[in-house]
């Protein structure tokens, strides 16, 4: 198993990535979530699997980017409330 944050991974892959995104504030601030380069790093380096774990809509809520990362998983139906054990 590796761990590290957004920034340190940049240039790397792996298997399967689990990405905390948990950002829940009365102000709806999502800190580095709002910059688009480190949003792409964070999205694009799984290889066979992608679980995020977060508050979706403070995301979608405080930047158009987010809004267009959660349609696309609601149109894939692959949002909801538990990662689902198989």
């Amino acid at each position: 198993m590796h761990v590290t944050v957004v920034d340190n991974f940049q240039g790397e892959e792996n298997k399967i990535i689990l990405l905390s995104l948990v950002r829940s504030n009365s102000e709806g601030r999502i800190g580095f979530l709002a910059t688009e380069n480190r949003v792409c790093v964070a999205l694009s380096r799984a290889r066979d699997g992608f679980f995020i774990v977060g508050n979706m809509d403070i995301l979608a809520a405080s930047n158009p980017m987010w809004i267009a990362v959660k349609e696309a998983l609601e149109k894939q139906e692959a949002i909801g409330p538990a990662i689902p054990v198989r």
